[in-house]
C-alpha cells in the first residue's frame, strides 16, 4: 500500500491516498489480533525494508514537489503524514 500512496501523491490522486491510507489501516487492525514476538516483526521487518524504503523515498520526493506542483496543500500534507504517523505507531506496537 505504501506504493499506491506513492504513485498516488506523484499523480497528485488525493481520493488515492485516502484509498490506500484507509487500506493500510486496515490491515494493521487486522493484524493486531495476532501478537508477534519481536524476532518475528524483526524479520518481517527485514524482509521488506528494500520496499519500504524505496516507497518512503518516492513518498519522500513526491511530499518535496507537492505544494510548489499545486498537487497538494500544506493542511494536506500534514494529515497525510499524521494518518502515515498512526499507522506506523500501530505496526510497531504489533511487534511488542
Amino acid at each position: 500500500e505504501m506504493n499506491k500512496i506513492a504513485d498516488s501523491m506523484e499523480k497528485g490522486d488525493k481520493a488515492g491516498v485516502d484509498s490506500a491510507l484507509a487500506k493500510m489501516r486496515q490491515i494493521v487492525q487486522s493484524g493486531t489480533k495476532f501478537k508477534m514476538t519481536v524476532a518475528q516483526s524483526k524479520e518481517i521487518e527485514a524482509k521488506f525494508k528494500p520496499q519500504v524504503d524505496n516507497a518512503l523515498k518516492r513518498i519522500d520526493d513526491a511530499i518535496r514537489m507537492a505544494i510548489p506542483s499545486g498537487k497538494f496543500t500544506r493542511d494536506e500534507l500534514i494529515k497525510i503524514g499524521n494518518e502515515m504517523i498512526k499507522v506506523a505507531e500501530e505496526m510497531e506496537a504489533m511487534g511488542k
